[in-house]
C-alpha cells in the first residue's frame, strides 16, 4: 500500500500525472496505510513485552534509537535537498517517540485503549494547533510547518496505542487468540518478506522508485525534471 501510494506521489511530483493525493480514493489509501503502519508498531510492542518482559524497556529503547537515527538522517537529507519542505517530524520520528512512550503501556491493554481513544477523539473534535505553541508543532499543539512528511503526536500516536491494545487483545501472552492458517499461495512468501523487513522497505522503496523513473527518462530521452 505504501509503495503504491508513493508511486502515485512520484508521478505527481515528477509532473507525469495530476492526481488528487489527499482526497477521495488516494486520500483514503494514504490515511489507511499510515494508520496500519503505526498500529503494527503498537502490536509489535505488545508482542515483544508479552514474549519476554525482562529487558523489554531496553529493547524498546534500542528500537527507538534505531528509528530515531534513521529519522535524523531523513531530516538532514530533506534539509539539504528540500529546504522549503523539510521533514522535521515524519512518521519515523513519530515511531521513535511512540516506542518510548508505549514502554509503560505495552502490557496494559485497557490503559493503552483508553489513552489512545482519548488522543484520537481530541484530534477529531479539537483543533489543538489553535493553542499556538508553535515550538511544540511536533506534538500537534502549534501550526505545522510545510513538510514532505508530517505526523504529529496528536492524533497519530492514537494508532500506536490502539495497536498496543489490539496486540494484547488478539495475542494474549503473545499467543494468537484465534488460529489463522497461512494461505498456501505463490505470493505468500514475498508478502511475508516485505512484512518482516518493512523498515528497510520504507527506507529504500523511494530511491528505487525514483531510480526507475530516471532510468525510464534516460532510455526514452525524456528531459529530466527539476525536482530539487
Amino acid at each position: 500500500m505504501m509503495v503504491v501510494f508513493h508511486f502515485a506521489w512520484d508521478l505527481n511530483y515528477l509532473g507525469l500525472a495530476d492526481i488528487s493525493l489527499y482526497t477521495g480514493f488516494w486520500g483514503l489509501l494514504q490515511k489507511t496505510t499510515a494508520t496500519l503502519f503505526l498500529a503494527l508498531v503498537g502490536v509489535g510492542a505488545s508482542l515483544s513485552f508479552n514474549r519476554q518482559k525482562k529487558g523489554f524497556a531496553e529493547r524498546a529503547l534500542k528500537r527507538a534509537g534505531k528509528a530515531g537515527g534513521l529519522a535524523l538522517l531523513i531530516t538532514v537529507f530533506s534539509l539539504a535537498f528540500f529546504p522549503a519542505r523539510p521533514i522535521l517530524f515524519g512518521i519515523l520520528h513519530l515511531i521513535a517517540f511512540s516506542l518510548i512512550a508505549t514502554i509503560p503501556l505495552a502490557g496494559n491493554k485497557n490503559a493503552s485503549l483508553a489513552i489512545g481513544m482519548a488522543v484520537l477523539l481530541t484530534g477529531i473534535f479539537f483543533d489543538t494547533t489553535a493553542l499556538g505553541a508553535n515550538s511544540l508543532f511536533w506534538l500537534g499543539l502549534g501550526a505545522p510547518l510545510l513538510a514532505l512528511d508530517f505526523f504529529p503526536v496528536i492524533p497519530w500516536i492514537s494508532a500506536v496505542l490502539i495497536g498496543t491494545w489490539a496486540g494484547n487483545f488478539f495475542y494474549p501472552q503473545a499467543k494468537p487468540l484465534h488460529r489463522i492458517d497461512k494461505p498456501q499461495s505463490r505470493g505468500t512468501g514475498i508478502v511475508e518478506w516485505l512484512g518482516r523487513h518493512s523498515l528497510a522497505v520504507y527506507i529504500l522503496h523511494q530511491p528505487v522508485l525514483l531510480a526507475g523513473f530516471f532510468a525510464l527518462f534516460f532510455i526514452t530521452g525524456t528531459p529530466f525534471p527539476r525536482i530539487f
